[in-house]
């Protein structure tokens, strides 16, 4: 999961002691690229919703709300001027904080309990550790920037996603 469901990893896995847990990894320079795209597409907290169609409202709401919870999140880390739209400008300060979470994580968990997963190995890698077959489908890319930002530009210019 992206964030901020990342920040309460160390409680999930002290509540499900024999569960196993992946931690996806990618180039953390694009991820900062990939966060800070999504939250330029979410408008900006004083522009008024009421005017979008049902669907889109609720999306952008409901990012509005994941905004503030990242936020929140992140001030836990560095303090209460902390913003997370704000520190994600600055590629230095996003990249220190990718690599130090999974840093922190591969120090904690021991390696039997722990997955360290770059999806673009496919599923090889996440099959083997889940001990399960590998799907006989592709493995599915769905969440690329492109793809994201052509989604949301779509669900804030006409309404409705298809």
């Amino acid at each position: 999961m992206d964030w901020p469901t990342p920040h309460a990893w160390h409680e999930l896995a002290d509540l499900h002691p024999d569960a196993k847990l992946i931690l996806t990894i990618r180039d953390p320079t694009k991820w900062q690229e990939s966060i800070r795209t999504l939250l330029s597409h979410v408008p900006e907290a004083h522009s008024p919703l009421d005017t979008l169609p049902d669907q889109p409202r609720r999306v952008f709401t409901a990012l509005r709300r994941l905004h503030r919870i990242l936020d929140e999140t992140g001030q836990t880390y560095f303090g209460p001027d902390w913003t997370f739209s704000t520190a994600l400008n600055d590629e230095a300060t996003a990249v220190t904080l990718f690599e130090e979470h999974t840093k922190t994580v591969t120090k904690t968990l021991p390696a039997d309990r722990l997955l360290i997963f770059d999806v673009r190995e496919g599923w090889a890698p996440l099959c083997t550790f889940l001990n399960v077959d590998t799907p006989a489908e592709p493995f599915p890319h769905r969440n690329d920037r492109d793809t994201m930002r052509t989604a949301l530009d779509s669900l804030r210019n006409t309404g409705p996603m298809h």
